[in-house]
């Protein structure tokens, strides 16, 4: 949608940047939830991972993981082998 002649425009963005700031945690646990499965051959290694992965995200939560350990917990969902198309 065109919103260049709207005079709306600015309150839309504004509204739009405040939704996706809201959004930015439940993207970030949907990557991680995804990348502890896709990091797992068999189920157990899946639950363990969703454990593991799962801690690193409440520690980040917390502010006791850094944003680089999250990053590297989710960047093969956009390089490496088991690439997943919505996040590359």
């Amino acid at each position: 949608m065109d919103t260049r002649n709207d005079e709306d425009a600015a309150a839309k963005q504004t509204l739009l940047n405040d939704i996706e700031s809201r959004l930015i945690p439940a993207r970030r646990t949907t990557k991680v939830a995804i990348a502890s499965f896709f990091a797992g051959e068999s189920k157990k290694q899946r639950t363990e991972n969703w454990e593991a992965f799962g801690g690193q995200l409440i520690g980040y939560e917390k502010g006791l993981v850094g944003e680089d350990e999250m990053r590297s917990l989710t960047s093969k969902l956009v390089s490496g082998s088991k690439v997943v198309l919505p996040f590359s």
